[in-house]
């Protein structure tokens, strides 16, 4: 996937399965690298699928605070994203660590 991105500056979607495939060995930090190159070379209207992409992977793999981050930029990016609103609440709402415990913007999410 790194090949594809080099032989196209604009190959977006590489460079989100090279992050999943990052997220998947483990490697928060280059998954995290490659998501947001990822986000700044796609296309603006494209951005906010790409972070609740990432939202979701990191999610999916226990990395909460980077779920919660991404959801959040990918809610900035298109506010009516049912998606990320709807992971973004029920993390905030249930979230074993209680640093990421935030029921206020849980329910404000939930309502929008």
């Amino acid at each position: 996937f790194a090949l594809a991105f080099d032989l196209d500056r604009t190959n977006y979607p590489a460079l989100l399965r090279l992050g999943e495939l990052e997220a998947e060995r483990g490697n928060w930090d280059a998954a995290q690298a490659s998501f947001d190159l990822a986000t700044r070379v796609a296309p603006p209207g494209e951005r906010y699928r790409l972070l609740t992409q990432t939202g979701i992977g990191f999610a999916a793999r226990g990395q909460l605070a980077r779920a919660a981050a991404a959801y959040e930029r990918a809610l900035r990016e298109q506010v009516t994203n049912a998606i990320a609103a709807n992971n973004l609440a029920w993390l905030y709402a249930t979230a074993a660590d209680e640093t990421l415990r935030r029921p206020a913007r849980a329910l404000e999410l939930a309502r929008n």
